[in-house]
């Protein structure tokens, strides 16, 4: 599981969704959006064009943070097959990854992980 965390949770609740757009009459799409499109299985018509998935009002120095929680099988695995000293066992039970700053156009993201301890179970 994913879960966003503190006010990454604020910017993905303006994240917009990669989307078909209906031109004005005589504007036509350009190659780059039949292209983008193309990558999500999507073929355009001529009338349209694709609106590259995005988040708005997000500071370009922003950077995310999210904790990941593996399911439930995947932990019995790594603890089965678990290597190294009884700091790295666990550190590996839970992870908190956080972005880089948001791409521009053309460049990647980078990424940090975090290790953190385990939740402690409610009984």
């Amino acid at each position: 599981t994913l879960r966003a965390l503190g006010q990454t949770t604020h910017y993905l609740a303006s994240y917009v969704a990669g989307h078909r757009r209906r031109l004005q009459p005589g504007w036509e799409h350009s190659q780059e959006a039949v292209a983008n499109a193309a990558r999500f299985g999507i073929t355009l018509r001529q009338d349209e064009t694709w609106v590259q998935p995005h988040v708005r009002g997000v500071p370009p120095d922003a950077v995310l943070h999210f904790a990941w929680q593996p399911p439930e099988w995947l932990r019995e695995l790594l603890r089965v097959r678990r290597l190294g000293t009884s700091d790295q066992r666990n550190r590996n039970d839970t992870a908190t990854r956080t972005a880089g700053p948001l791409p521009r156009s053309g460049q990647g993201r980078r990424s940090v992980w975090r290790h953190f301890p385990p939740a402690r179970q409610r009984g």
